[in-house]
């Protein structure tokens, strides 16, 4: 209940606080007789004429803004309680459904039933893609569409995204609770409730963004095995399982234990893949590696000196003519490129920018998910980037 009238309770708060304000400032207000200066118990509880008038004008003009605000954000949270629903759904479709495709798998594999059960086994597997389609596809209409359309945007949030020189208070707000979070939160339990309830890596338009990363790995890493692997910041594995058959070893890692279980049991059909919890902020990489995936892991570190640390560890797990793998959203265009974005190394072109910025490696691939010009609603751009660690020095 609270959650769902919170404007309208931050502006009985804020009417609150004015009243409180007020009174304070009445006691210390000089009179004509200091033996009748009101105390602040008297002003808050007992005010009459025209402070208690003014007071009230306080209260009813904060309440009236928390109103507003309410109103201008009803048709998000509808959107909000269906895309949480949609969630819910798609978690309890996906890992039968995993798990089905996986069992059929294996006894075709088998080939030790007759050939009428193998028949009826083909026809489970195929009923259960078919399932699977439909659970991937179903957030794409229904989560992914949502986001930054006029349909989720009230009149109020309209009129200041579209004032000149003003952005989002969100675009800010998700940068400055993550530099909160950096110094004093609990990063494992930020992640895990966001995997929970906020990220779907498997909607279309992120599952072309991996199969782009890959088509820009295989021209320069061969056709062949891709050696060992490093793949930091694994999330839920949906990019670690397409990325698994092409590695003859691969290490997965994640600071979120959550995830990690759900890498684990996504990547149980390849021998070939781990998956360990690990801390990159704060802990080191084990060892060097032919390749080392880096997707969407500096956007989720937030100061100058922990995004450099990270870059460096990022380089120097590369062996010396190996490939670090890099792509990261952008900025909008409007805060890309300020004083702020510089300074704390923010959006995909700054870490970009960062790692091209340490010693011995050389970009020889760039590319832009979507393309230029290209919009896909309430996805940003991403870039993607192949990086060649050229020498071993620092």
């Amino acid at each position: 209940m609270i959650g769902r009238y919170k404007e309208i309770l931050f502006g009985f708060l804020l009417g609150l606080a004015m009243w409180i304000v007020d009174a304070q400032m009445r006691t210390m207000m000089p009179t004509t007789s200091p033996e009748r200066q009101p105390t602040l118990a008297e002003e808050l509880f007992t005010p009459d004429g025209l402070p208690l008038m003014i007071r009230l004008l306080y209260v009813g003009f904060a309440l009236f803004v928390g109103w507003l605000l309410w109103r201008s954000n009803k048709r998000e949270r509808a959107a909000c309680d269906l895309e949480h629903k949609v969630a819910i759904f798609h978690e309890r479709m996906v890992n039968p459904t995993t798990s089905i495709l996986d069992e059929c798998n294996m006894l075709l594999r088998s080939s030790v039933l007759p050939d009428e059960a193998m028949d009826i086994v083909r026809d489970i597997r195929g009923h259960a893609r078919q399932i699977d389609d439909f659970t991937k596809e179903l957030p794409r209409y229904l989560v992914i569409p949502g986001r930054g359309g006029d349909a989720r945007i009230g009149p109020l949030r309209k009129f200041f995204s579209r004032a000149p020189g003003l952005v989002r208070v969100s675009e800010y707000a998700d940068i400055a609770l993550g530099i909160v979070y950096e110094g004093w939160g609990d990063r494992r339990r930020r992640f895990d409730r966001a995997h929970k309830r906020v990220w779907d890596y498997e909607v279309r338009v992120e599952r072309e963004r991996y199969a782009r990363v890959l088509r820009a790995v295989g021209q320069y890493a061969g056709p062949g095995g891709w050696g060992e692997v490093l793949e930091v910041g694994c999330a839920q594995g949906v990019f670690t399982a397409d990325l698994a058959p092409h590695c003859q070893s691969l290490l997965a890692c994640d600071i979120s234990p959550l995830a990690c279980a759900r890498a684990a049991e996504r990547c149980r059909p390849y021998a070939q893949a781990r998956v360990e919890q690990c801390d990159v902020a704060h802990g080191n990489l084990p060892g060097q590696f032919d390749l080392v995936f880096a997707l969407d892991l500096l956007e989720a570190l937030h100061g100058r000196e922990r995004v450099m640390d990270v870059a460096d560890k990022l380089v120097n797990a590369v062996r010396p003519g190996g490939l670090l793998v890099f792509s990261g959203s952008r900025l909008p265009e409007r805060m890309r490129g300020s004083w702020w974005a510089r300074s704390l190394i923010e959006g995909g072109d700054m870490h970009l920018a960062c790692l091209l910025d340490r010693a011995g490696v050389r970009l020889i691939h760039q590319g832009l998910y979507p393309e230029d010009r290209r919009e896909i609603p309430g996805y940003p751009h991403h870039l993607i980037a192949v990086i060649r660690r050229i020498s071993s020095e620092r």
